[in-house]
């Protein structure tokens, strides 16, 4: 391995792998990881002998681990709190006009945030184009909708 490529970039490339790896898996494992193969690195460039970059890859680890870890938490507990809601949850209270009249299934349409869904009120009545309504729920990916109260 030594002839082809040095230390230090085949720490860099694990690097570059540990970051690809929790960009996919989103674990904080693999960052970690990153974290000891820079350590790795450092070592590797100041001319330390491979047991000496082991022991930095795993000191870095753990390093890395310990004091990047409570941020993640926060950031965690920030974007999956009972208060936050994504996907289609964040839909319900939105305001929306239909773009056509519904057919024979109580089915119509709205576009929200430039993604087009279908649309029912709960009793399937008839819904008008440009009618304005209020998203309530869903039924799989179906809005439940209903008139907005003024």
């Amino acid at each position: 391995m030594l002839d082809i490529i040095s230390t230090w970039e085949f720490w860099l490339i694990i690097t570059a792998v540990c970051v690809a790896l929790e960009l996919l898996t989103n674990t904080f494992a693999m960052f970690a990881m990153a974290g000891g193969s820079v350590a790795a690195i450092i070592l590797s460039a100041s001319g330390f002998g491979l047991t000496a970059q082991i022991v930095g890859l795993a000191v870095g680890s753990i390093v890395t681990f310990i004091c990047f870890k409570p941020m993640m938490k926060k950031h965690l507990e920030k974007t999956s709190g009972p208060e936050y809601v994504s996907n289609i949850d964040a839909l319900v209270g939105k305001e929306v006009i239909s773009n056509c009249d519904s057919d024979e299934n109580g089915l119509s349409r709205v576009k929200i945030d430039g993604d087009n869904w279908q649309i029912r009120r709960e009793n399937r009545d008839q819904i008008m184009k440009g009618e304005r309504l209020v998203v309530t729920g869903y039924d799989s990916i179906v809005l439940i909708v209903e008139n907005v109260k003024d």
